[in-house]
């Protein structure tokens, strides 16, 4: 027996693909300027007759602009049995809204999408540019390069790591560090076990940590709420930028390394950071001295 072929398609514009395997997946995504669908479905081990088998059992249809790739949730035959392994590699027109599950298996999904939710029970999980996004792992990697809508990102233990955020959501984390490049919307992070680093603020954030640091390397507006148990929190002011603060610590230092006189009298610019820490130091200074 041999896998499928590969399956091509004709598309007007962005399509909505959803991809659903329930047994162990590899699915790779690519979003072109091409006005066409492409699908391969190929087993992870060819010479593996599990493999090969679900890979020629996964349905692939295309019907009014839906793209659907499903193998239907294996169950275990024996307990020497897996269901087997695929890889699915799909590539569809740029703005397509996604929907990928995989049992177990890494995703990845290159270029710029619309809505876009992405699930795996066990692996790393990568997306380029969308609208929306919701991504869950029960243990891997999460990043993200640009979001423009609401955001949902959650690993069960990894690293988070996001490029620009300009939506509305949250960001949780069970063990591992997460880091986001720039936070125009307003954003709730929280960790039980990591660190929390954010390049720059430019929006609302309330970042809590369990076991772990908060740092916010430049705070340009808007505000911040970082609360730690057992960690520092250091966050750097741009200057020109009026900061309100409210900072205090159980077990540690609190320094406040900006001068009155910092702060310009008449400024648009303004950031309110409150900071809580139970067992470490917390700083303010302004972004330029962040070392």
């Amino acid at each position: 027996m041999t896998p499928a072929p590969a399956h091509t398609f004709t598309a007007v514009g962005p399509v909505s693909a959803r991809i659903d395997i329930g047994a162990r997946a590899d699915i790779w995504v690519a979003a072109t300027s091409r006005s066409e669908v492409t699908v391969d479905v190929t087993p992870r081990d060819p010479s593996r007759a599990l493999d090969v088998r679900a890979a020629e059992t996964t349905a692939v249809t295309f019907e009014h602009g839906r793209l659907a790739v499903t193998l239907k949730h294996w169950r275990r035959e024996s307990l020497f049995s897996d269901g087997g392994a695929v890889v699915v590699a799909v590539e569809v027109p740029i703005g397509t809204t996604l929907d990928l599950y995989s049992g177990m298996g890494n995703l990845t999904a290159d270029g710029e999408f619309g809505d876009a939710t992405l699930a795996t029970g066990m692996g790393e999980v990568h997306l380029g540019t969308s609208a929306g996004i919701r991504i869950k792992s029960g243990a891997g990697d999460i990043s993200v390069d640009r979001a423009t809508g609401p955001v949902d990102l959650a690993t069960g233990s990894g690293t988070i790591s996001a490029g620009e955020l300009e939506g509305t959501g949250r960001i949780k984390n069970g063990n591992g560090e997460t880091t986001v490049g720039t936070i125009v919307g307003t954003l709730e992070i929280k960790a039980s076990n990591g660190n929390i680093v954010v390049a720059h603020l430019d929006g609302e954030v309330s970042a809590r940590s369990a076991n772990g640091s908060i740092r916010v390397m430049e705070a340009a507006r808007g505000s911040l709420n970082a609360t730690t148990t057992t960690g520092s929190i250091r966050v750097g002011v741009r200057p020109g930028t009026a900061a309100w603060l409210d900072l205090a610590s159980k077990q540690g230092q609190v320094r406040n390394q900006l001068a009155a006189a910092d702060a310009p009298a008449d400024t648009s610019d303004s950031v309110r950071i409150t900071a809580r820490s139970g067992y470490g130091d917390v700083l303010l200074q302004r972004s330029t001295e962040e070392g």
